[in-house]
């Protein structure tokens, strides 16, 4: 065998473990970029809970909480208080349990799965956050209908006598109507937020697909 043919078994021998090698890099790279990811999201999850925390702490919040309770009453206006923050933590947790999972040395499918519950955890916290202010805001309008002072006038005025059934039901109306713009507005911010890294995510995982397959 001379030189010449030296070298073809040679180039052929590493062009048969070229693509294994490119395999193992490309998931090694993807697995640590699926990781940054979700550390991101764990991240940004942790600014909103300390974002919300301090705004609750800042001086004109308290005239707008006291009002707030004055309308729907303590036990509800706590409750839900409570409610809120013990669901953002476990959502924090599930964060945290999914970037510790997905930070993990894993196989390429164990990888997958875990980049689908990932997705899952963030769409169920978007979608959970959008629900509790829709269906909060719901509550305190119809609340506002009986105990806040200046709606309960307006509407049993001796001008609007016989016309209350109309002006609450438009006042519901209108409610419904700004709830859904807000809710719309937190998802566009979520989306821009969020939707970022949910979709290189994603990206992330159709690629891995195509090297488990």
């Amino acid at each position: 065998m001379d030189q010449l043919d030296i070298l073809k078994e040679n180039w052929k021998q590493q062009e048969k473990g070229l693509p294994k090698f490119s395999t193992t890099a490309l998931s090694s790279m993807l697995h640590k970029k699926s990781s940054n990811i979700v550390k991101w999201l764990l991240y940004i999850a942790l600014i909103e809970f300390a974002l919300l925390t301090l705004v609750s702490f800042l001086p004109f919040m308290t005239d707008a909480r006291d009002e707030a309770i004055e309308i729907t009453g303590e036990s509800f206006h706590y409750g839900t208080y409570v409610f809120s923050y013990i669901a953002l933590i476990i959502f924090v947790y599930l964060f945290y349990r999914n970037y510790r999972r997905i930070s993990a040395v894993q196989p390429v499918k164990e990888l997958l799965r875990n980049i689908i519950i990932t997705r899952k955890t963030m769409r169920a916290y978007i979608w959970f956050n959008l629900a509790f202010v829709f269906v909060y805001g719901v509550i305190f309008s119809v609340l506002m209908l009986e105990n806040d002072p200046r709606i309960y006038n307006m509407v049993h005025a001796p001008s609007n006598a016989g016309h209350e059934l109309k002006i609450k039901l438009m006042f519901l109306g209108f409610t419904f109507i700004y709830l859904l713009v807000m809710c719309l507005v937190i998802y566009g911010i979520y989306s821009l937020v969020y939707g970022i890294l949910l979709k290189r995510l994603k990206r992330n995982y159709k690629e891995l697909s195509k090297i488990e397959m």
